[in-house]
């Protein structure tokens, strides 16, 4: 064997070498890049309890706000003897929204508002207000 083909062997020995190596770099950057974005996406333990809490807050709020709501409405329109579908609608979104959050006991009242006869809604679509 002489000295060129060892030349020739040894660089094509680095060459092939040098470039899985700039290969393996890319990518192990690119997986490294890829981890950091994913560890900015997550949140502690503690971040994440505080964030169930908040949740659960929120949503006992709303419930209590819509529990209340709903009985005052519930009440107005008993005593008025009639309500519109509009109203009607928003009250029955309301009921369902309600019962979604972990109400419960206001089904009497719906009951109630249903029996009620429906009248025409105070404004028509293109009316003016």
């Amino acid at each position: 064997m002489d000295w060129t083909s060892i030349v020739v062997a040894l660089i094509a020995f680095l060459g092939g070498g040098g470039v899985s190596g700039i290969v393996t770099l890319i990518l192990q950057r690119r997986w490294k890049k890829k981890d950091e974005a994913e560890a900015k996406n997550t949140v502690s333990r503690e971040e994440f309890e505080q964030l169930k809490s908040d949740v659960a807050n929120i949503r006992e709020a709303t419930c209590a706000s819509l529990e209340q709501n709903i009985r005052y409405l519930a009440m107005c329109y008993i005593a008025a003897k009639e309500i519109s579908v509009d109203d009607k609608e928003t009250f029955h979104r309301m009921h369902a929204a309600f019962k979604a959050n972990g109400g419960e006991d206001l089904d009497v009242a719906l009951e109630e508002v249903d029996k009620l006869p429906v009248k025409e809604p105070r404004f028509k679509k293109g009316d003016d207000v």
